[in-house]
Order: C-alpha cells, then sequence, then structure tokens
C-alpha cells in the first residue's frame, strides 16, 4: 500500500500554490498508482453554504453579485478559493452556487440549504458559531463595544446552546436537507472551527483591548482564554460526530494547524495598544485570523455614525453614549463595516488553507476508494513515502 500522507500546514498550502501556478490543470502533486485519485473532474455543480467563515467576510475584495454585498460575500473565501481552483478546472469548468451569509445561524442556513439546486457534485457549509454566539463573546467580552451584557453571561449562553438538544437538531436538519440535493457521486464537506488564542502562555494576562474604558475590561487571561479556546474545540467535536453519523465530511483544519499559524496571544508578541496606528505593522503573514485595524479616532467616528442611525437629532460627540443593547447580530445590521466584522475571523491565507485541507481531504476519499491510504491524520512525516512532481 502506498502512503500519501500530507502532514504539515505547509505542504497544504504549497500543494495550492504549486497547482494554482502551473501551467496544465491537474498537475499530480505525488506519486500515484491510480491516475483517478485526485481527478476531480467530475464535479461540474459545487455549492457554498454557511456563516461568515463560509462567506469569507474581510478576506479579499467583496463580491459583486446579488446579496453578495449583503451577505459579506468575499473573493478570497475558502469558498472562493475552491471554485477558482485548478484541480477543479477553475471556475468555468462548473457551476457554482455562493450562498454563505455574514450573522447567519443554523436555521437560516438550512433555508440557504433549501435554495440549492439538483445533482450537487460538492456542498461545503460552516455553521453553528452564530448559535453559541461567537460574535456576542467577541464584541461582548473582548473588545466591550456595542454589546451591553456580561461577559459571562455571552459564555454562559455559549455553553447552554452547546449543550441542548437544540443545535443537534438544527444541524441535522441542514444535512439532511443538503443530502436531497446532492448527485449520486456528490459530497458535503462541514468546516469547523479554529482556536482563538494560545492559552498556554500568561504572556497576555495583563492585556485588555475593550474599546470603552469606562467598562470593566475583560482582561485576555489564561483562564479566559482556556475558556473560550475550549468552546471552539467542543464546538467542533460535537459537529464532527453529527457530520460524521450523517455520512458527511468533518473539516478539522484546527489539527492540522497547530504550531504554524500565528494565534492571538503567542509568545514574543505585543498584544498591548492593538488600536495604536504604530502598532498596526505587528501583523504577522501567518496570522491565523483577523485582528482590529482602526485607531481610537476611526472608532469614534464610527460610534458617532451608529448613534445618529439611533437618534438623528445627536450631536457629534461621544459624550452620552451608550453602548447598545441586545445581540451583536442586530448591531452589525446598523451598519457596522467589514473591516470591524471581520475581526476574529479567518485572514485569506488561512482561507486558503482550508481549501486545501477540503482538496487533501477529498484525495483522501478518492484514495480509499483505491485502496491507497492518502490518511492526513497522523502528523509525523518520518513515515510518509511521496515524491515531489
Amino acid at each position: 500500500m502506498v502512503h500519501l500522507r500530507q502532514s504539515s500546514a505547509v505542504a497544504l498550502l504549497l500543494a495550492g500554490w504549486h497547482v494554482a501556478t502551473s501551467s496544465a490543470a491537474g498537475i499530480p502533486l505525488n506519486r500515484r498508482e491510480d491516475a483517478s485519485i485526485g481527478d476531480f473532474s467530475y464535479i461540474k455543480k459545487i455549492a457554498s453554504i454557511g456563516d461568515s467563515y463560509s462567506s469569507g467576510v474581510g478576506a479579499g475584495s467583496v463580491l459583486k453579485g446579488k446579496d453578495d454585498e449583503k451577505c459579506s460575500r468575499y473573493d478570497e473565501s475558502y469558498p472562493s478559493f475552491l471554485n477558482e481552483d485548478a484541480r477543479m478546472g477553475g471556475a468555468d469548468a462548473h457551476e457554482f452556487t455562493y450562498l454563505g451569509c455574514l450573522g447567519d445561524k443554523t436555521p437560516e442556513i438550512k433555508e440557504q440549504a433549501k435554495k440549492l439546486g439538483g445533482d450537487m457534485d460538492l456542498i461545503t457549509i460552516s455553521g453553528g458559531g452564530n448559535d453559541l454566539g461567537f460574535s456576542n463573546i467577541v464584541q461582548g467580552c473582548i473588545y466591550q463595544w456595542a454589546v451591553y451584557s456580561k461577559c459571562d453571561d455571552a459564555l454562559q449562553k455559549a455553553e447552554d446552546v452547546l449543550g441542548s438538544s437544540s443545535l443537534d437538531s438544527s444541524v441535522n436538519a441542514i444535512l439532511d436537507e443538503a443530502k436531497s440535493h446532492l448527485s449520486s457521486k456528490g459530497s458535503i464537506y462541514w468546516t469547523g472551527y479554529a482556536t482563538f488564542f494560545n492559552a498556554d502562555t500568561s504572556a497576555c494576562d495583563k492585556i485588555k483591548w475593550n474599546l470603552l474604558p469606562e467598562l470593566n475590561p475583560q482582561y485576555l487571561t489564561q483562564d479566559f482564554r482556556h475558556k473560550v479556546n475550549k468552546l471552539v474545540l467542543d464546538l467542533n467535536s460535537k459537529l464532527k460526530k453529527l457530520v460524521t453519523d450523517a455520512g458527511a465530511t468533518f473539516v478539522d483544519y484546527e489539527q492540522h494547524s497547530q504550531d504554524w499559524f500565528g494565534r492571538f496571544c503567542d509568545e514574543g508578541v505585543d498584544e498591548s495598544q492593538v488600536y495604536d496606528e504604530k502598532n498596526f505593522d505587528r501583523t504577522r503573514w501567518n496570522d491565523m485570523f483577523y485582528q482590529m485595524k482602526w485607531t481610537e479616532g476611526d472608532l469614534k467616528k464610527r460610534g458617532i455614525e451608529m448613534k445618529r442611525k439611533r437618534s438623528p437629532k445627536s450631536d457629534d460627540t461621544m459624550d452620552d453614549y451608550q453602548p447598545m443593547k441586545g445581540d451583536f447580530e442586530l448591531v452589525e445590521r446598523m451598519g457596522i463595516p467589514d473591516s470591524i466584522s471581520k475581526v476574529f475571523h479567518p485572514t485569506s491565507m488561512t482561507h486558503e488553507f482550508i481549501s486545501n485541507v477540503i482538496f487533501a481531504l477529498m484525495t483522501e476519499k478518492q484514495a480509499k476508494d483505491h485502496g491507497v491510504d492518502a490518511s492526513l491524520e497522523t502528523p509525523s512525516i518520518d513515515d510518509t513515502e511521496s515524491c515531489s512532481a
């Protein structure tokens, strides 16, 4: 049996770049016993549904199709990378339905699935994070702007949703609906989430990113970072079981990105003074998520704009500003730009990485059908038997 294990984030990224920059689409990346492994020419109809991780808020440039701006769909999201990838012949080789939308929870994602046509060869899905209120945690616990709520309440709500049966039912409903739109060879890939923080260091214990100084700030303590990371991992575990039980594939890119992509609060990274323009160059080339890049003046200007939306007679000061009560999803719809909405969302490089993990899992599935081991499960490269093209 030939082993074709690709074991690192670097390998997965280089695989995608190699194909994308090759003059001939479909150049094999590894020696293979069966030429059909890695051949995705059969894919003629693909679709992507889901939340902001599917829409790719802030990654690249916003698309220009129907509802693209409203839903914050971007051209460097992982669905956009999949659509353009030479391994499926490029965008002209298939029909692409893109319905992912910023802020959508699982009930809305089911409605997206209902809009799909038939005979889909590939459907990607992301969802579940908004049900837990990840945006409320980010805005209510970390930036503490526009959401007037206790951080502990946001964390507890996420725990409650995670432990309830309602999320299970909603995810299963999406999967059932999506499966009804598949072709005979069609597959579903549900992408998970990645941990936001390095929680193994105390470097951020005295760091706070709250935007309203009069609020009681939430410090990015090791305990807080562990709690948030655990929510992500627990959601991934739940989604993986539900997706696998339904016969679909869960895309756990978290496990393949550790020790390579930069998380918030990594050792040696100065996370203080995040709103000072002098520190905007702190961005690392391998950052997994977008960070806030607005100065205090920019934030005040946006706050005044939001204040005017609530009361047209408001003056141009923030002296009497009060954070808006309610879910952050409602606040987003009042006009918060994608330059803020994208924080704590995957960067373009992360989206490209996710698309390559999906291709690797598709190749793994094909290989298993042909008796070849192309598993991504083993992280070591010591027993890898492969050849570069």
